[in-house]
């Protein structure tokens, strides 16, 4: 691996290269001498972004996002083939780590959809029938219940004890315990 020649490098110094004197200027004077470490955060947020890219194109479809990957470790490649400083080192590092993106993609995207359904394994929805009243597996007709049908999950209100009722008492809890006498 040549320690001078990296992809990122070698793409790094192709836009420096490709750039109008103006921008070079530009961020020279906005940056200072941290342009360099900004060329490469910005780098930095285009290859998320595009990683991000390629792994929607490949959920969407299959092998898309490894395209997207093989095109852009090709043009590493490129990058690094047309830098002054090439040694024969440098030129399997931008396919060895194109190689290792598509493999990466390929094995999260398979563990992401192990947990997400199929479509045929998705559950066929009937068409909902009316509700009507089926006769008891005994042949008697159900009868109507004498207790108002709940609408709430709250529990029933319980009543009090016919002696508890007569006395005055609430089955009301008071709003806070009172504190321990000493």
């Amino acid at each position: 691996m040549s320690p001078s020649l990296s992809p990122v490098t070698g793409v790094g110094g192709a836009v420096i290269d490709a750039v109008p004197p103006g921008v070079k200027d530009w961020a020279i004077s906005v940056f200072g001498t941290a342009d360099k470490l900004a060329l490469l955060g910005g780098m930095g947020l285009v290859i998320a972004a595009l990683a991000a890219l390629a792994g929607i194109a490949e959920l969407r479809r299959r092998f898309a996002g490894v395209a997207i990957i093989a095109v852009f470790g090709v043009a590493g490649l490129a990058a690094v083939l047309g830098r002054s400083e090439l040694t024969g080192n440098a030129i399997p590092v931008p396919l060895l780590a194109a190689v290792v993106g598509m493999v990466l993609l390929r094995w999260l995207i398979r563990r992401l959809g192990s947990g997400r359904p199929t479509p045929d394994s998705r559950p066929r929805t009937q068409p909902r029938r009316p509700r009507t009243q089926r006769p008891r597996p005994s042949g008697q007709p159900r009868r109507p219940s004498t207790q108002p049908r709940r609408l709430s999950t709250l529990p029933p209100r319980r009543s009090l004890p016919p002696a508890a009722a007569s006395s005055g008492c609430s089955a009301e809890r008071p709003p806070s315990p009172r504190p321990p006498a000493y």
